[in-house]
Protein backbone atom coordinates (compact mmCIF):
# COMPACT_ATOMS: atom_id res chain seq x y z
CA UNK A 1 0.00 0.00 0.00
CA UNK A 2 0.83 3.80 -0.80
CA UNK A 3 2.22 5.82 1.86
CA UNK A 4 -0.57 7.96 2.80
CA UNK A 5 -0.47 11.95 3.99
CA UNK A 6 -0.49 13.08 7.22
CA UNK A 7 -3.31 16.25 7.45
CA UNK A 8 -3.34 18.80 10.75
CA UNK A 9 -4.95 22.23 10.82
CA UNK A 10 -4.08 25.37 13.02
CA UNK A 11 -7.11 26.62 14.92
CA UNK A 12 -5.94 30.27 15.84
CA UNK A 13 -7.94 32.86 13.02
CA UNK A 14 -10.52 31.83 16.12
CA UNK A 15 -8.36 33.49 18.62
CA UNK A 16 -9.36 36.38 17.44
CA UNK A 17 -12.50 37.49 18.26
CA UNK A 18 -12.48 34.92 21.51
CA UNK A 19 -13.30 38.25 23.67
CA UNK A 20 -16.65 40.18 23.66
CA UNK A 21 -16.55 43.53 21.74
CA UNK A 22 -15.63 46.29 24.46
CA UNK A 23 -14.86 43.27 26.71
CA UNK A 24 -11.18 44.33 27.48
CA UNK A 25 -10.51 40.90 28.88
CA UNK A 26 -13.29 40.92 31.11
CA UNK A 27 -15.30 37.83 30.54
CA UNK A 28 -14.34 34.15 29.93
CA UNK A 29 -13.35 33.35 26.05
CA UNK A 30 -15.95 31.47 24.74
CA UNK A 31 -14.17 27.45 25.25
CA UNK A 32 -17.56 26.03 23.11
CA UNK A 33 -16.20 27.99 19.95
CA UNK A 34 -12.91 26.07 19.82
CA UNK A 35 -14.10 23.02 21.54
CA UNK A 36 -16.78 22.62 18.58
CA UNK A 37 -13.65 22.99 15.94
CA UNK A 38 -12.20 20.44 17.68
CA UNK A 39 -14.78 18.02 17.60
CA UNK A 40 -15.24 18.96 14.01
CA UNK A 41 -11.03 18.03 12.98
CA UNK A 42 -11.81 14.70 14.94
CA UNK A 43 -14.73 13.92 12.98
CA UNK A 44 -12.52 14.55 9.49
CA UNK A 45 -9.73 12.50 11.71
CA UNK A 46 -7.11 15.00 11.10
CA UNK A 47 -3.77 13.67 12.93
CA UNK A 48 -4.22 16.74 15.31
CA UNK A 49 -4.97 20.87 15.71
CA UNK A 50 -2.47 23.42 17.22
CA UNK A 51 -3.84 26.57 18.86
CA UNK A 52 -1.39 29.89 19.69
CA UNK A 53 -3.07 33.18 21.23
CA UNK A 54 -2.34 36.56 20.84
CA UNK A 55 1.62 37.36 22.03
CA UNK A 56 0.35 39.18 25.01
CA UNK A 57 -2.10 41.81 26.29
CA UNK A 58 -5.25 41.69 28.35
CA UNK A 59 -7.90 38.90 27.57
CA UNK A 60 -4.63 36.71 26.27
CA UNK A 61 -5.93 33.33 25.69
CA UNK A 62 -5.33 30.71 27.78
CA UNK A 63 -4.82 27.87 25.07
CA UNK A 64 -4.14 24.72 28.13
CA UNK A 65 -7.39 25.42 29.00
CA UNK A 66 -8.94 25.74 25.91
CA UNK A 67 -7.43 22.53 24.74
CA UNK A 68 -8.28 20.82 28.04
CA UNK A 69 -11.93 21.27 27.68
CA UNK A 70 -11.91 19.97 24.17
CA UNK A 71 -10.09 17.15 25.67
CA UNK A 72 -12.99 15.85 27.58
CA UNK A 73 -15.24 15.99 24.81
CA UNK A 74 -12.52 13.65 22.39
CA UNK A 75 -10.61 10.57 22.17
CA UNK A 76 -8.57 10.54 19.55
CA UNK A 77 -7.43 13.69 17.54
CA UNK A 78 -3.95 15.08 19.13
CA UNK A 79 -3.78 18.64 20.84
CA UNK A 80 -1.25 20.82 20.58
CA UNK A 81 -1.85 23.88 22.53
CA UNK A 82 1.12 27.01 22.53
CA UNK A 83 3.27 27.95 25.50
CA UNK A 84 6.34 30.20 26.22
CA UNK A 85 8.60 27.10 27.41
CA UNK A 86 8.61 24.04 28.05
CA UNK A 87 7.44 23.10 31.66
CA UNK A 88 9.50 22.10 34.16
CA UNK A 89 7.40 18.95 35.67
CA UNK A 90 6.31 16.80 33.63
CA UNK A 91 2.59 17.78 33.51
CA UNK A 92 2.77 21.09 35.16
CA UNK A 93 1.82 23.82 34.76
CA UNK A 94 -1.23 21.57 33.34
CA UNK A 95 -4.93 21.27 34.52
CA UNK A 96 -5.96 17.58 35.33
CA UNK A 97 -8.11 17.80 32.46
CA UNK A 98 -4.54 18.70 30.42
CA UNK A 99 -2.62 16.33 32.24
CA UNK A 100 -5.25 13.25 31.19
CA UNK A 101 -4.72 14.75 27.65
CA UNK A 102 -0.95 13.81 28.02
CA UNK A 103 -1.68 10.43 29.80
CA UNK A 104 -3.54 9.23 27.27
CA UNK A 105 -0.95 10.10 24.79
CA UNK A 106 -2.73 13.25 22.14
CA UNK A 107 -0.75 15.94 24.08
CA UNK A 108 2.18 17.85 22.45
CA UNK A 109 3.62 21.56 22.98
CA UNK A 110 3.83 24.35 20.66
CA UNK A 111 6.85 25.85 22.05
CA UNK A 112 8.05 29.46 21.11
CA UNK A 113 11.69 28.74 22.37
CA UNK A 114 13.89 26.15 21.32
CA UNK A 115 14.92 22.66 21.49
CA UNK A 116 18.10 21.33 23.01
CA UNK A 117 21.47 22.46 22.10
CA UNK A 118 23.80 19.80 20.84
CA UNK A 119 27.04 22.17 20.22
CA UNK A 120 29.59 22.05 22.88
CA UNK A 121 28.47 25.52 24.39
CA UNK A 122 25.22 23.82 24.63
CA UNK A 123 23.83 26.63 22.87
CA UNK A 124 20.38 26.56 22.06
CA UNK A 125 18.63 26.67 18.36
CA UNK A 126 15.52 28.84 18.20
CA UNK A 127 12.87 27.86 16.20
CA UNK A 128 9.78 29.70 15.19
CA UNK A 129 7.38 26.87 17.25
CA UNK A 130 7.43 23.61 18.26
CA UNK A 131 5.74 21.34 20.62
CA UNK A 132 7.24 19.17 22.36
CA UNK A 133 7.04 16.81 25.58
CA UNK A 134 6.52 18.48 29.37
CA UNK A 135 9.59 15.88 30.40
CA UNK A 136 11.27 17.39 32.86
CA UNK A 137 13.52 20.60 31.99
CA UNK A 138 14.71 23.72 31.70
CA UNK A 139 14.55 26.44 29.15
CA UNK A 140 17.33 29.11 29.13
CA UNK A 141 15.32 31.42 30.84
CA UNK A 142 16.14 30.01 34.31
CA UNK A 143 15.74 26.30 32.96
CA UNK A 144 18.06 23.94 32.02
CA UNK A 145 17.88 22.30 28.67
CA UNK A 146 16.24 19.19 27.85
CA UNK A 147 18.68 16.17 26.96
CA UNK A 148 18.35 14.88 23.44
CA UNK A 149 17.41 11.59 25.04
CA UNK A 150 14.52 12.60 27.21
CA UNK A 151 13.26 14.20 24.13
CA UNK A 152 13.42 11.00 22.40
CA UNK A 153 11.76 8.94 25.10
CA UNK A 154 8.99 6.31 23.80
CA UNK A 155 6.45 7.48 26.07
CA UNK A 156 6.72 11.86 25.74
CA UNK A 157 4.58 13.53 23.53
CA UNK A 158 6.05 13.92 20.09
CA UNK A 159 8.19 16.91 19.19
CA UNK A 160 7.60 19.55 16.32
CA UNK A 161 9.21 22.35 14.90
CA UNK A 162 8.27 25.08 12.48
CA UNK A 163 11.09 25.90 9.75
CA UNK A 164 11.28 27.98 6.82
CA UNK A 165 12.71 27.21 3.51
CA UNK A 166 16.01 29.60 4.14
CA UNK A 167 18.15 27.45 5.85
CA UNK A 168 19.92 24.78 6.77
CA UNK A 169 20.75 26.57 9.82
CA UNK A 170 21.31 25.28 13.61
CA UNK A 171 17.72 25.43 13.57
CA UNK A 172 17.98 22.57 10.86
CA UNK A 173 20.40 20.35 12.72
CA UNK A 174 18.09 20.51 16.12
CA UNK A 175 15.24 19.57 14.14
CA UNK A 176 16.62 16.36 12.12
CA UNK A 177 18.47 15.77 15.50
CA UNK A 178 15.28 15.75 17.99
CA UNK A 179 11.74 16.51 15.95
CA UNK A 180 9.65 14.20 15.54
CA UNK A 181 7.43 16.46 13.19
CA UNK A 182 8.37 19.37 10.33
CA UNK A 183 6.04 22.26 10.10
CA UNK A 184 7.62 23.73 7.07
CA UNK A 185 6.91 27.29 5.07
CA UNK A 186 7.98 27.29 2.08
CA UNK A 187 6.62 29.79 -1.18
CA UNK A 188 7.04 27.01 -4.02
CA UNK A 189 6.23 23.14 -3.57
CA UNK A 190 9.77 22.24 -5.44
CA UNK A 191 11.61 24.56 -2.55
CA UNK A 192 9.84 22.42 0.05
CA UNK A 193 10.66 18.69 -1.65
CA UNK A 194 14.44 19.91 -1.47
CA UNK A 195 13.83 20.31 1.72
CA UNK A 196 12.24 17.43 2.95
CA UNK A 197 14.94 15.22 1.23
CA UNK A 198 18.05 17.02 2.93
CA UNK A 199 16.12 16.99 6.58
CA UNK A 200 15.81 13.13 6.57
CA UNK A 201 19.24 13.15 5.34
CA UNK A 202 20.57 14.60 8.26
CA UNK A 203 18.20 13.09 10.52
CA UNK A 204 19.89 9.87 8.81
CA UNK A 205 23.64 11.10 9.42
CA UNK A 206 22.34 11.89 13.41
CA UNK A 207 21.66 8.32 13.40
CA UNK A 208 17.93 8.68 13.26
CA UNK A 209 15.32 6.51 10.61
CA UNK A 210 14.66 9.48 8.23
CA UNK A 211 11.02 7.64 7.85
CA UNK A 212 10.84 8.38 11.52
CA UNK A 213 10.82 12.15 10.77
CA UNK A 214 7.45 13.33 9.14
CA UNK A 215 7.67 16.91 7.29
CA UNK A 216 4.73 18.60 6.94
CA UNK A 217 4.34 21.44 4.39
CA UNK A 218 2.22 24.87 5.89
CA UNK A 219 -0.21 25.71 3.83
CA UNK A 220 -3.33 28.47 4.31
CA UNK A 221 -6.88 27.50 2.56
CA UNK A 222 -9.46 30.01 1.89
CA UNK A 223 -11.78 27.11 1.00
CA UNK A 224 -15.44 28.30 -1.34
CA UNK A 225 -15.43 32.09 0.50
CA UNK A 226 -15.02 33.44 -3.00
CA UNK A 227 -12.50 35.98 -4.21
CA UNK A 228 -9.46 35.03 -6.18
CA UNK A 229 -8.74 31.19 -6.49
CA UNK A 230 -5.18 30.16 -7.15
CA UNK A 231 -2.04 28.81 -5.51
CA UNK A 232 0.36 31.99 -4.43
CA UNK A 233 2.95 32.55 -1.98
CA UNK A 234 2.65 35.04 1.18
CA UNK A 235 4.51 35.95 3.89
CA UNK A 236 6.90 32.74 3.35
CA UNK A 237 3.82 30.44 2.80
CA UNK A 238 1.43 28.71 0.26
CA UNK A 239 -2.10 29.82 0.33
CA UNK A 240 -4.29 27.87 -1.70
CA UNK A 241 -8.21 29.55 -2.14
CA UNK A 242 -10.73 27.45 -4.38
CA UNK A 243 -12.91 24.65 -3.89
CA UNK A 244 -12.01 21.18 -1.77
CA UNK A 245 -11.81 19.10 -5.09
CA UNK A 246 -8.86 21.28 -6.32
CA UNK A 247 -7.23 21.17 -3.47
CA UNK A 248 -7.68 17.35 -2.38
CA UNK A 249 -5.69 17.06 -6.36
CA UNK A 250 -3.55 19.43 -5.73
CA UNK A 251 -2.67 17.60 -1.63
CA UNK A 252 -2.91 14.58 -3.46
CA UNK A 253 -0.22 15.50 -6.59
CA UNK A 254 2.52 17.17 -4.32
CA UNK A 255 2.24 13.84 -1.64
CA UNK A 256 3.28 11.55 -4.48
CA UNK A 257 5.56 13.86 -6.16
CA UNK A 258 7.30 13.47 -2.71
CA UNK A 259 6.74 17.37 -1.81
CA UNK A 260 5.82 16.90 1.87
CA UNK A 261 4.68 13.74 4.08
CA UNK A 262 1.48 15.72 4.87
CA UNK A 263 0.03 18.78 4.79
CA UNK A 264 -0.36 21.56 8.16
CA UNK A 265 -3.86 23.87 6.80
CA UNK A 266 -3.77 26.77 8.13
CA UNK A 267 -8.00 28.57 7.24
CA UNK A 268 -8.19 31.70 6.19
CA UNK A 269 -11.80 31.43 8.26
CA UNK A 270 -11.50 28.48 11.15
CA UNK A 271 -15.32 27.89 11.45
CA UNK A 272 -16.08 27.54 7.53
CA UNK A 273 -13.10 26.58 6.00
CA UNK A 274 -12.81 23.54 8.39
CA UNK A 275 -15.74 22.25 7.36
CA UNK A 276 -14.82 22.52 4.00
CA UNK A 277 -11.65 20.52 5.17
CA UNK A 278 -14.03 17.79 6.78
CA UNK A 279 -16.54 17.43 4.42
CA UNK A 280 -15.08 18.30 1.01
CA UNK A 281 -11.55 17.63 1.22
CA UNK A 282 -11.35 14.87 3.27
CA UNK A 283 -13.43 12.38 1.58
CA UNK A 284 -11.80 13.33 -2.11
CA UNK A 285 -8.57 12.46 -0.46
CA UNK A 286 -10.01 8.84 0.71
CA UNK A 287 -11.60 8.56 -2.68
CA UNK A 288 -8.45 8.80 -4.11
CA UNK A 289 -6.75 6.27 -1.40
CA UNK A 290 -3.72 8.94 -0.13
CA UNK A 291 -5.49 9.60 3.67
CA UNK A 292 -6.87 6.67 5.98
CA UNK A 293 -10.34 6.31 6.44
CA UNK A 294 -10.19 6.41 10.45
CA UNK A 295 -7.44 6.54 13.26
CA UNK A 296 -5.29 3.44 13.67
CA UNK A 297 -4.77 4.45 17.37
CA UNK A 298 -5.56 6.55 20.35
CA UNK A 299 -2.33 8.33 20.32
CA UNK A 300 -0.85 11.21 17.99
CA UNK A 301 2.46 9.20 18.05
CA UNK A 302 0.28 6.63 16.43
CA UNK A 303 -0.96 9.07 13.90
CA UNK A 304 1.80 10.21 13.14
CA UNK A 305 3.60 6.81 12.26
CA UNK A 306 4.43 5.85 9.30
CA UNK A 307 1.81 4.48 7.13
CA UNK A 308 4.14 2.52 4.54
Amino acid sequence: MAAQLHLSAALDDATADHLPAGAGGAGPPPYARWTRLVRLAEQGGLDFVTLDGPAGGPGRLDVLAVLARAAGTTSRIGLVPAVAALPAGRFAPLTSAAARMAVDGRAGWLVRTALPGDGPSGAQAHSRGASGAGAPGRHPGGRRPLSGARLRRPHRPPVAVVLDVHGPDRRWLQAARHADVVLLDAEHPAAAQVCRTALKQQAAQAGRDPHALRVLLRLGVDLGRGGGRGLRPRAETLHFAGPPAELAELLAEWHAEGVADGFHLLPAHAATDLLAVVYGLVPRLRERGVFRSGYRGRTLREHLAPTA
